[in-house]
């Protein structure tokens, strides 16, 4: 797949893009920006279209924008994790580590497509997928059709443990025909749930709050 290269070092845009609550760092090369689009390394909960919009937007037009990722963020991206991307071939920032459900000839990952709307008109191309051991945890991948970058992010809708949360990985990972170790299974839910270790006994694992 086709890795990013470092933008041109030579650009001065009216938008810059910058982490929330980091305040505005002053680029050598650039003015002071006409206006600033903030973004936050983590939420957690899904954007509304019209952030979504403003972000991809504020990408392409500030490429050198330190909120842009040049290379993946492993071993794996959190639950809430917020990131930008160039998009390049569409495909090399989905390569997470994560185990995600399979289509029905279970040899490709499901992706669901959907265009979003901004005040009315569809612009936002968004590409869903869904944990194949955790039933809550998702990453949602939006561009613009003409757009340079994506904004990708994972959320685990219900992070909270419960009572049912160990029977509800053990059915998932069922369901989905997953087959790994203690280990792997370790290492997939780590990062989606902060806060847990596994046990396990001859019947079934248990997922338990440290």
């Amino acid at each position: 797949m086709q890795q990013p290269s470092p933008p041109d070092s030579n650009f001065a845009p009216s938008i810059q893009l910058h982490y929330e609550g980091e305040g505005v760092q002053l680029r050598a090369d650039a003015p002071h920006p006409q206006q600033i689009e903030w973004f936050p390394r983590y939420k957690n909960e899904w954007n509304n279209t019209q952030k979504i919009l403003q972000v991809i937007l504020a990408a392409n037009v500030d490429p050198k924008s330190a909120c842009i990722s040049q290379s993946l963020n492993l071993p794996r991206p959190c639950h809430g994790a917020h990131l930008i991307y160039p998009r390049l071939d569409g495909a090399w920032f989905k390569a997470d580590g994560y185990i995600w459900r399979k289509r029905k000839n279970n040899r490709n990952t499901r992706e669901d497509h959907m265009r979003l709307k901004v005040n009315g008109q569809e612009l936002i191309n968004c590409k869903y997928v869904h944990s194949a051991i955790v039933p809550t945890f998702h990453r949602r991948i939006y561009f613009l059709p003409d757009s340079t970058h994506v904004l990708v992010h994972y959320l685990n809708e219900t992070p909270s443990i419960t009572d049912d949360t160990a029977e509800e990985i053990a059915r998932t990972i069922k369901a989905n025909n997953v087959l790994i170790s203690l280990e792997q299974l370790s290492e997939q839910l780590d990062p989606i749930c902060k806060h847990f270790f596994i046990c396990s006994n001859s019947q079934h694992i248990v997922v338990l709050s440290a």
